[in-house]
């Protein structure tokens, strides 16, 4: 058998998995296309994907995760710490420091998101 040069997968961040993105948006729901519009997704795909709740198909959770789930698919190139960096940058604008930290941190320590993890509102 010749040896393959298949290198482990990257490792994903905790703050960057299906269930701390849940909690990001539960978090961020009411901002959530100023959000998305610091994450450099551009409008028309976000309109797309806000098209299912206008058709009461979908909540605006749910929405905001698929948004989520694009963008990490987006930058799926992209080092875990660049897209760590994207949310900070993200929330800093949204003037979200506080809420940016927690990300950080977490981030930091290879803990997931929670929903109580972000400081109260």
């Amino acid at each position: 058998m010749a040896a393959t040069d298949a290198s482990p997968p990257k490792k994903e961040s905790s703050v960057l998995t299906e269930a701390s993105l849940s909690a990001f948006v539960k978090e961020f729901e009411a901002n959530a296309m100023v959000v998305a519009m610091y994450l450099n997704i551009p409008t028309t795909t976000l309109v797309n994907f806000h098209l299912p709740v206008h058709a009461n198909e979908c909540s605006e959770g749910e929405a905001f995760l698929e948004v989520m789930k694009y963008w990490k698919q987006m930058r799926a190139s992209a080092k875990e710490r660049e897209k760590v960096a994207d949310l900070d940058r993200a929330l800093r604008e949204l003037g979200k420091a506080d809420h940016a930290d927690v990300i950080t941190e977490r981030h930091k320590e290879n803990m997931e998101l929670t929903a109580d993890c972000f400081p109260s509102k």
